[in-house]
């Protein structure tokens, strides 16, 4: 990637960043859940996406502050679910995994 990768504004992480990402999804992400889509986004973040049964769930990762935002919309109830984590707190990782396991089996 390079600056200005998306119509001439796209910001590109940094090396440490892109480790940061890989070791923290080594590191925390079960490799019995899904595997998301990853996008860049233009502010030099990822957006990473699930689609299961009944859910759309996407997570904006904000690298620089190693925080996240989660958004799941229920496209059966359309039931919307919305959290901000601290993708250091344990607590918050362990909700994001957690939503992401139940996404999975269709139980939220």
């Amino acid at each position: 990637m390079r600056v200005g990768w998306l119509d001439g504004r796209g910001v590109v992480p940094s090396p440490q960043e892109f480790d940061w990402i890989e070791s923290f999804f080594r590191d925390q992400y079960p490799a019995t859940l899904p595997t998301p889509f990853i996008y860049p986004t233009a502010e030099g973040g990822f957006q990473l996406e699930w689609r299961t049964g009944n859910q759309d769930v996407s997570l904006e990762i904000f690298p620089k502050e190693k925080t996240a935002e989660l958004h799941g919309l229920n496209i059966q109830d359309e039931g919307d679910t919305f959290m901000e984590l601290n993708l250091e707190a344990k607590a918050d990782v362990d909700s994001l995994i957690d939503f992401i396991s139940k996404a999975a089996k269709g139980e939220v």
